[in-house]
């Protein structure tokens, strides 16, 4: 699809690689794929408690599909998962099975690449309420450390806390900020980063308004950190929705910057981090390059609505992706504990 490169000198890196595909038309017409049947996936059952009782425990999965041009799923790839040991093979089968109106160019059918979905796993029962007590006793604990300005410790009962299997979706999503907000005292901005976008998930809607204003201006703090300037503004938005706030606050300021530097000429930089899964990023300009990895990267995935191509890594080189792509977002697959920055330019 995307099948031959040109490289170009460039004052924004050293070499800028140009992925190329077919051209869209002067105003052609695209459509997105729309929905037939998208089935919900079950949560697995699985023995969990002391009775081993059988249930789904509750929990969600980040997926990324590709439409086919007759409406079929194909390329469905979990790039996370939460609680991390949740079995996915049922969802996934599950996913593979939707149908969808397939995407359009000028009434033509397309494939499209660019689909990320978050899909809940609700459970079918729920055995007793010892669970519940268990959590909020060790919920307590973790908090109590916290306030005695002990964050190792909070970290140690956090560990038991997230340990457990049983938990309901509300509660994981509870848990998590607390984590998140230890990670960010312990000044661990990449553990940080990856909790409390777990939390915080646009379409998990689990969270009390009070407490899910707490969890954005965590995520504001450690997305100013990394230096996603996209999330950072998004995330200024939601709080907005939650409670207007005055144009002199300072986190309204604060993205009003972020919008002006995102649309001026200066390139940027984000910070990214491989753990047990890949780094996802979507992409906030077309024009990126990867350097000071720490670690090692294997390859770059850009999937993008009508297009996906591979990048061979090399570092110290940029990559060009065309506007025709539509939407794109980057998949970095690499070693476990990988740290890198993207830098972003015009």
């Amino acid at each position: 699809m995307l099948d031959h490169v040109f490289a170009l000198s460039h004052r924004f890196v050293c070499c800028v690689v140009f992925l190329c595909g077919g051209m869209l038309a002067a105003g052609a017409e695209v459509v997105p794929p729309t929905p037939i049947d998208t089935t919900p996936p079950t949560a697995p059952e699985t023995p969990v408690g002391p009775t081993n009782a059988i249930i789904g425990p509750e929990g969600w999965l980040l997926v990324r599909y590709s439409v086919q041009d007759d409406g079929s799923v194909a390329d469905v790839t979990v790039l996370d998962a939460v609680p991390p040991r949740i079995r996915s093979d049922d969802a996934v089968r599950t996913i593979q099975q939707w149908k969808f109106d397939p995407a359009t160019r000028d009434g033509t059918a397309i494939a499209w690449h660019g689909n990320v979905a978050l899909i809940p796993l609700f459970a079918k029962d729920w055995p007793n309420d010892a669970a519940a007590t268990w959590f909020r006793a060790q919920f307590t604990r973790v908090q109590e450390a916290l306030n005695n300005k002990l964050p190792g410790l909070a970290q140690a009962h956090s560990d038991m806390l997230l340990d457990q299997f049983q938990w309901r979706r509300y509660e994981l999503a509870l848990a998590l900020v607390q984590r998140a907000f230890i990670e960010i005292q312990l000044n661990d901005i990449a553990e940080a980063n990856r909790t409390i976008r777990r939390a915080t998930h646009p379409d998990l809607n689990l969270l009390s308004p009070k407490e899910l204003k707490t969890a954005l201006q965590y995520r504001f703090a450690v997305s100013q950190a990394i230096g996603d300037l996209t999330d950072a503004i998004a995330t200024v938005e939601r709080l907005q929705a939650i409670e207007p706030l005055p144009p002199d606050h300072a986190m309204v300021r604060k993205a009003n910057e972020l919008r002006a530097r995102l649309a001026s000429a200066e390139s940027f930089t984000t910070r990214g981090f491989i753990d047990t899964r890949p780094w996802v990023q979507e992409l906030p300009r077309r024009k990126f390059m990867v350097t000071e990895v720490a670690g090692r990267i294997d390859d770059i995935n850009a999937y993008c609505d009508t297009g996906k191509v591979a990048i061979a890594f090399q570092p110290n080189t940029g990559w060009g992706l065309p506007e025709d792509l539509g939407k794109c977002h980057v998949v970095v697959n690499g070693a476990a504990d990988t740290s890198f920055k993207m830098v972003f330019g015009q």
